[in-house]
């Protein structure tokens, strides 16, 4: 169900052609194995790539078998090579904005409420000195979304 909500997601993102022109722009999940090479691997080619994290799942006060979950996307950008040749030329912050609008009041099945946008913060990334000349920025999107579920005796 959460894996199914997550991919859900990317397949939103990956069937945007603002994510795909003129250079496509990675949406990578938690699925992808070693997720670390996987990033660093994609940052190295364009510049720039979309994370979705495992959904965060809490219970929710309102109900008994009700859930709210909290989905983080992040934007990792590296803009030395987002806005080279090879990279995309759109900034993080606007891949970030373009999310959210495409992100907001979106319902991803009938068993999920609409994605209420709840953030979306550039983050502090604390790099090696030895990389501080390939800044890396970090934008990151957080939406929540609501399910009740069907419990059978």
């Amino acid at each position: 169900m959460l894996t199914a909500l997550r991919d859900s997601i990317a397949t939103r993102l990956t069937g945007d052609t603002y994510y795909s022109t003129p250079i496509e722009i990675p949406v990578l999940t938690e699925s992808h194995g070693d997720i670390e090479t996987a990033i660093r691997k994609r940052l190295q080619t364009a510049g720039i790539l979309i994370f979705i994290f495992i959904p965060r799942v809490q219970p929710s006060p309102d109900l008994r078998y009700s859930l709210d979950v909290h989905l983080v996307l992040d934007i990792i950008e590296r803009p030395r090579l987002n806005t080279s040749a090879h990279g995309t030329g759109k900034p993080g912050i606007d891949i970030g904005m373009h999310t959210y609008a495409s992100l907001a009041e979106w319902a991803p099945s009938e068993v999920w409420t609409p994605l209420e946008i709840q953030d979306l913060q550039q983050l502090d990334v604390d790099q090696p000195e030895d990389e501080r000349e390939d800044l890396t920025f970090v934008f990151r999107l957080i939406a929540k979304t609501h399910t009740v579920l069907t419990v059978t005796p």
